[in-house]
């Protein structure tokens, strides 16, 4: 468990690193971090999850989790948001404002955001001017971090939306799971419509 706890803040680091190196003429805030892998069940849910147990030690930061995976809303169900209005009813009904789908969870400093009921225009929605909208009300705001879980960017077509808003991508790869041409693809993808991809 420590040694896994250890694991997360070097991820963290990474993270923070690249926040604090960011150029003043970066196209997107390295704040707003997309969490995404090749194929379902590679564990960007968990990765997401213990990053931000990981971001609950920092003095001066706030997260805010957002479940964009609209497949599994798996980051929803964890923790426990699946009756709330969310993402999809914000970005579906103009008269919402932001705080409308904003949850304190039971972890100091970490705010959510569920993935909302699901609906057959989820892809338009996300990929709208309106989620553009709601990641820059948060700019400006040097103390929150954007973790945003999406779907496989191999079997979803608006996590290639999200990835053009995000400052920050992690790529998850399950050992001895994911096939080398599958991140090979998933990354290439990535690189094509959201890079470069370093």
């Amino acid at each position: 468990e420590s040694r896994t706890r250890e694991e997360f803040r070097v991820l963290k680091r990474h993270v923070m690193a690249r926040i604090g190196a960011r150029p003043d003429d970066g196209p997107n805030d390295p704040r707003t971090v997309l969490v995404t892998s090749a194929g379902p069940g590679e564990g960007k849910t968990t990765v997401t999850l213990g990053l931000a147990m990981s971001f609950m030690f920092e003095r001066n930061c706030r997260l805010v989790l957002i479940d964009a995976d609209m497949r599994t809303q798996e980051l929803t169900k964890r923790i426990k948001l699946q009756d709330q209005p969310g993402l999809l009813e914000y970005l579906d009904d103009d008269r919402l404002q932001p705080a409308d789908v904003i949850y304190q969870t039971s972890v100091r400093g970490v705010l959510a955001v569920p993935s909302g009921r699901p609906r057959v225009t989820a892809p338009e929605l996300l990929a709208s001017e309106r989620m553009r909208e709601l990641l820059r009300t948060f700019d400006g705001d040097d103390e929150r971090i954007l973790l945003i879980d999406s779907g496989s960017v191999l079997s979803c077509s608006e996590t290639i939306s999200l990835a053009s808003y995000a400052g920050q991508i992690l790529f998850v790869a399950a050992m001895g799971q994911t096939r080398r041409s599958d991140i090979d693809e998933g990354l290439a993808i990535l690189h094509r419509e959201a890079g470069p991809i370093d």
